[in-house]
């Protein structure tokens, strides 16, 4: 037997609680793609929950409030992985966090061709990763923000044996085009 519809607790007065703190993580962040771990108010776990009752056809939200979502800019469907992604960093806020690392590396280094072995904050094990996930076609990044590495000039195929030869030399700024 199908479960009953659900709401995560919606009534009014809890509704526009949580809509007030999806503003406010918007404000803080720059999007409501709140992790499921995030803490303050239990709020990544609503959301989460909200995204499940979605996907298995049992929320019950009015169109108004769905409306609200949309407008906040809502992601209904999350990419496989992205969570996971986000709680193995330890970082609530992993991909401003990593997009300024990188911008920093571009302008100490005038690429964002960061060698895997570059310790600073295992930026590139990050790089590294993402070039990795491009080639086995499982990139775990929405179109906006492979659009955003795009627009910092990010190379996703790195000719083979460049980064081993880079290890080699000891030069972290020998890959500029």
């Amino acid at each position: 037997m199908t479960p009953p519809p659900q709401t995560p607790k919606n009534n009014k007065n809890n509704w526009k609680s949580r809509h007030a703190q999806l503003i406010q993580y918007k404000a803080d962040h720059g999007d409501v793609n709140v992790p499921r771990d995030f803490d303050k108010y239990n709020l990544g776990q609503w959301v989460h929950r909200i995204r499940h009752l979605h996907r298995t056809g049992r929320l019950k939200f009015s169109d108004d409030q769905v409306q609200e979502l949309n407008e906040l800019g809502f992601v209904w469907v999350i990419a496989p992985g992205v969570e996971a992604e986000n709680r193995r960093a330890g970082n609530k806020n992993n991909w401003k966090s990593r997009k300024t690392q990188l911008i920093q590396y571009k302008a100490d280094h005038g690429d964002t061709n960061v060698p895997r072995d570059f310790d600073k904050d295992n930026l590139g094990r990050w790089v590294h990763r993402i070039r990795h996930q491009h080639r086995t076609g499982n990139l775990k990044l929405s179109d906006d923000r492979v659009q955003e590495l795009n627009e910092l000039g990010f190379v996703w195929v790195i000719a083979p044996g460049v980064e081993a030869e880079n290890r080699r030399a000891g030069n972290k700024n020998n890959w500029k085009s």
